[in-house]
């Protein structure tokens, strides 16, 4: 019956946290697989991008922020390959709009 009670975290912001600490994770891998410098200058311009993006609950953001983790993912794919440079370029292309997309839901 303590006045003292330990408040718990919603689970939905605890989630959504460690799934930008992941997108961090993976931009920052990106940075560092990228060989062409015009790609690797996009690419720090994206995780700069993912850095700065505050947490939220909002189920449509939720949606566009599982679009930018598959696109990552298969960036990360076509980055580790051979590395067709049209795939790449229109993968960090949606990457871009999901971004601004996802900044403009909010």
């Amino acid at each position: 019956m303590g006045i003292f009670s330990k408040k718990k975290e919603p689970t939905d912001v605890v989630s959504n946290l460690s799934k930008m600490n992941d997108f961090k994770a993976t931009s920052d891998h990106l940075v560092y697989l990228a060989q062409d410098e015009i790609i690797k200058e996009r690419l720090i311009k994206i995780n700069d991008m993912i850095k700065y993006m505050p947490p939220t609950k909002k189920s449509e953001m939720i949606t566009v922020e599982q679009k930018i983790g598959n696109k990552l993912d298969d960036l990360k794919i076509a980055l580790s390959g051979k590395g067709d440079i049209v795939k790449i370029n229109n993968l960090l292309q949606d990457i871009d709009l999901l971004l601004i997309e996802r900044k403009n839901k909010f």
